[in-house]
C-alpha cells in the first residue's frame, strides 16, 4: 500500500494498484474492463501480453496501423459498442513514442477509453522520469488507465495500474490476477520504493542517461548505421534476415558486447534486428566501441 500511494503521488494519479508483473497487469486490467460485448483497438505492434489479455477478456480485437491515429479513427467508425484504445507509451521493439496527445483527443471525441502501457517510458522519459504523459505535458486524466512495470528502469519486479478512485476500486474488485495471486514478498516493493527515492533525489542519473542516448544517436548518424529513430534507451539496429541477425549477435558477443537478437515471430519477417539497451553506466568510450563494432558488421538494411 505504501508503494501504491508513492507511485500515485509521483505520477499525479488519485490511486494505483500493484500487480505481480506487467503481464498480469495487462491480463487483470483488460479482463476487468472489457467483455464479449466490447471492442479493443490495439496498436499493430502492441505487446504480446496485451494481445493475450484481449483474448482472455473475450472482447473483439481490432488492430490499427502502428501509431496511426488516422487509421484508428477509421477503425472506430461504425463500432457502436463500448470501445477501449490500447497503446504502449514507448514501443519496446522499436523505441519510438506513441502519439498520446492525439490518441487522448480521439478517445474523448469518440467516447472511447484509453489505456497506455508505459513499461519502457516510466522512470526514463518525462520530467524526472515520470513517463510518457509528462513527456507530452499531459495531465493524468488524459488517460483512463496508466500501466507500467518496475522491471525496466527500476530493475526490480512487479507492475501497477494507475487511474481514478473509481477505476482503481473497480480493478481491485474485478481483476482476477490481482485478487487470486499471492502478494509480493515485502522486500520487492521495498526495493522499488528505494528506487523511487533515488529517482527523485538523484536527478543527475536522468540527465546522464539523456546524454548517453544523445551521444549514441549522434555517433550512429555519423556512421550512417541503420538505427531506427529513438530518444529512448531502446536503440534498434535493423538487419533484415534472421540468420544475419544471429550472426551479427555472435560477432558482437565475441567482442564482449551483449545485445539482444530479435527475430520472428517477435517481429515480422525480414525485420530482424539487434535491440540495444543503453543505461546510465555506459561511458562514451563504451559507446564508441559499440558504434565501431556495429559499423564493422557492414550491414545495409533495405526495408521490406
Amino acid at each position: 500500500h505504501a508503494l501504491e500511494e508513492a507511485v500515485a503521488e509521483f505520477l499525479g494519479f488519485p490511486r494505483a494498484v500493484i500487480f505481480s508483473c506487467g503481464y498480469m497487469a495487462n491480463f487483470g486490467v483488460l479482463s476487468a474492463l472489457c467483455g464479449r460485448h466490447d471492442t479493443i483497438f490495439l496498436d499493430r505492434i502492441g505487446h504480446a501480453s496485451s494481445i493475450d489479455a484481449v483474448k482472455l477478456s473475450g472482447a473483439k480485437l481490432k488492430r490499427y496501423r502502428h501509431a496511426s491515429v488516422e487509421h484508428l479513427a477509421d477503425c472506430i467508425q461504425g463500432v457502436s459498442k463500448r470501445r477501449l484504445i490500447v497503446t504502449e507509451g514507448v514501443f519496446g521493439m522499436d523505441g519510438d513514442i506513441a502519439p498520446v496527445p492525439e490518441l487522448s483527443a480521439l478517445a474523448k471525441e469518440t467516447s472511447s477509453g484509453l489505456l497506455v502501457d508505459d513499461a519502457h517510458g516510466f522512470g526514463i522519459i518525462g520530467d524526472g522520469g515520470r513517463g510518457v504523459l509528462s513527456h507530452y505535458s499531459l495531465p493524468a486524466d488524459s488517460v483512463d488507465v496508466y500501466l507500467a512495470t518496475f522491471g525496466k528502469a527500476f530493475g526490480s519486479y512487479g507492475a501497477f495500474a494507475a487511474g481514478s478512485e473509481v477505476m482503481i476500486d473497480g480493478l481491485v474488485q474485478l481483476a482476477r490476477p490481482y485478487m487470486f495471486t499471492t502478494a509480493m514478498p515485502p522486500a520487492i516493493p521495498a526495493s522499488v520504493l528505494a528506487g523511487l527515492r533515488v529517482l527523485k533525489e538523484e536527478p543527475w542519473r536522468h540527465s546522464a542517461l539523456t546524454d548517453v542516448i544523445a551521444y549514441f544517436s549522434k555517433g550512429a548518424k555519423e556512421r550512417k548505421l541503420p538505427i531506427l529513430p529513438s530518444i529512448t534507451p531502446i536503440q534498434v539496429f535493423m538487419v533484415g534476415e534472421s540468420v544475419d541477425a544471429e550472426e551479427a549477435g555472435k560477432r558482437l558477443s565475441a567482442l564482449g558486447i551483449l545485445v539482444s537478437v530479435i527475430r520472428p515471430p517477435t517481429v515480422p519477417n525480414k525485420t530482424s534486428r539487434l535491440r540495444i539497451s543503453l543505461n546510465v553506466s555506459h561511458a562514451h568510450d563504451d559507446l564508441d566501441r559499440l558504434l565501431d563494432a556495429l559499423q564493422s558488421l557492414g550491414i545495409r538494411y533495405d526495408a521490406p
